[in-house]
C-alpha cells in the first residue's frame, strides 16, 4: 500500500510521481501528489492486478502543471476503483488506457476546490476511458470542470451516471466544457447527469450509431451553446438522424 504521502515538484526528467508495476493488490490513498510530473500517478497492470486509487489530491496547490495525465492506468487489471479524489491539472485528469474486468470511477472531484465551490487549474480531459474495458462505471458524484471534453467513454459496457458537469455545488457558475460527454465506442447508458454551459452536453458520433447501443435519460441539460445532444458529432440537428427516416 502507498498512503499518506507528500510529493514535491517532480523534475521533468521523471516519468511519474508514484510509478506502480505488476502488483497484485495495490491501495494508493491520502497522498498529496504535486501535479508536475508527466505522471502523478502511472499504475501498470498485470492480469490478476486490482487497483484502489481514494482519497488523493493531485496539483491543487502547485499551480501550472505540465502533465500528459494526472492518472494514467495501462497494462491488463481485474478491478479498479478510482474514487474520492481531487484533481487540478491543464491535460487529462484520469485516462484508463488499460485492458480491465471493471472500473469505476466514483465520486472524484476534477477541476474545482475540495468543497467544489469554485474551479481550480482545468484539464481539457477529465475522464478518459480508452482501454478494453468489460465494465465501466463513471459515476455517483463526479465533479468535473474541464475546457474540451468532460467525459470520454471507449468500453464493452459502461454507464455514466449521476456526474454533475460544467458548473459548482451550487449550480449557478459557469465551467462549462466544448463537449460534457462524447461515446467514442461501446454500449452505453448515459441517466442522471446534470450537464450546465457545455457547448454540446452529449455526442455521440454516427459512426457509434450502427455499432452500440447509447441510451440517453433522465439527464439535466442546461445552457448548452450548440447542441444538447448532437447525434451526429457535426453541430447540426438532422432530421433523419439513421436509423430514423422519417424526415
Amino acid at each position: 500500500d502507498v498512503q499518506g504521502n507528500v510529493t514535491t515538484p517532480t523534475p521533468p526528467q521523471r516519468f511519474s510521481e508514484v510509478d506502480i508495476e505488476l502488483s497484485l493488490n495495490v491501495v494508493v490513498k491520502d497522498c498529496i501528489l504535486s501535479g508536475k510530473a508527466p505522471y502523478s500517478f502511472h499504475g501498470h497492470g498485470g492480469t490478476s492486478d486490482i487497483l484502489v486509487f481514494e482519497n488523493n489530491v493531485i496539483g491543487v496547490d502547485a499551480g501550472p502543471s505540465t502533465q500528459d495525465a494526472s492518472v494514467f492506468l495501462t497494462g491488463e487489471y481485474v478491478n479498479v476503483s478510482l474514487r474520492n479524489n481531487v484533481i487540478a491539472t491543464n491535460s487529462v485528469a484520469i485516462q484508463v488506457s488499460a485492458t480491465a474486468g471493471s472500473v469505476e470511477i466514483l465520486n472524484n472531484t476534477i477541476g474545482l476546490n475540495a468543497d467544489r465551490t469554485d474551479a481550480t487549474l482545468q484539464p481539457d480531459q477529465g475522464i478518459v476511458l480508452a482501454g478494453a474495458v468489460t465494465v465501466g462505471q463513471i459515476g455517483l458524484g463526479n465533479f468535473i470542470a474541464a475546457t474540451d471534453t468532460a467525459i470520454s467513454v471507449k468500453a464493452t459496457e459502461a454507464s455514466v451516471v449521476g456526474n454533475t458537469v460544467g458548473t459548482d455545488e451550487s449550480g449557478t457558475k459557469n465551467f462549462g466544457p466544448s463537449v460534457g460527454v462524447k461515446v467514442v465506442k461501446g454500449n452505453v447508458a448515459i441517466t442522471g447527469n446534470t450537464i450546465k454551459f457545455a457547448d454540446r452536453a452529449v455526442v455521440i458520433p454516427t459512426s457509434v450509431h450502427s455499432s452500440s447501443s447509447v441510451v440517453i435519460a433522465e439527464n439535466v441539460l442546461l445552457n448548452s451553446s450548440v447542441l444538447a445532444i448532437d447525434l451526429n458529432n457535426n453541430g447540426v440537428v438532422d432530421a433523419n438522424d439513421s436509423p430514423d427516416v422519417d424526415g
